[in-house]
């Protein structure tokens, strides 16, 4: 794996797994059936519907600094991706 940057101790990324839908619109989307998991530095996966084994996997995009402060604080980013099934 490629370092990027000066800290000496990136950690262990065997065990970081991500999720998140596969449509490009995901405002409206009540229920995927295009669910994406993969590990870091990996191939994403398409699963198809989302499976309970996957629920736990953090969301992986990017997103606002104001919806990560939330997710260390509650544990959720309050925002309408977390509702979808």
């Amino acid at each position: 794996m490629e370092k990027i940057g000066r800290y000496a101790d990136i950690g262990d990324t065997e065990n970081i797994y991500f999720r998140s839908v596969g449509e490009l619109d995901a405002s409206k989307l009540k229920k995927s059936r295009h669910w994406l998991v993969w590990k870091v530095n990996c191939v994403q996966q398409d699963i198809g519907e989302m499976k309970e084994i996957y629920k736990n996997y953090d969301l992986g995009s990017l997103f606002p600094s104001i919806w990560v402060l939330n997710k260390i604080k509650t544990g959720r980013m309050g925002i309408k991706l977390e509702e979808i099934e």
